[in-house]
């Protein structure tokens, strides 16, 4: 899952903190996206719209993980996604 981990990045912009992914894409990128937009979603759980961000972005892996296992599986291949 290592290789999917790093497929889109989460930039921060307010500190201009920048991580390349392997994609080329940052969330932060995507026109409907926005610190402020983050900022007013995010609720105790997540604290800030980074935070936010992040969590998702780790739960949209972990959804696309198990979607290529199931296909994977489906195909008689064994995955091996550790």
């Amino acid at each position: 899952m290592s290789k999917l981990e790093n497929i889109i990045s989460v930039r921060d912009v307010c500190a201009g903190e920048q991580q390349q992914s392997l994609s080329g894409l940052d969330l932060m990128d995507a026109p409907e996206i926005s610190i402020k937009n983050l900022a007013n979603i995010a609720n105790e759980e997540y604290t800030t719209g980074l935070n936010l961000a992040k969590k998702k972005v780790q739960q949209a892996i972990i959804l696309v993980r198990n979607d290529m296992m199931s296909v994977m599986a489906a195909n008689k291949v064994i995955p091996n996604l550790s």
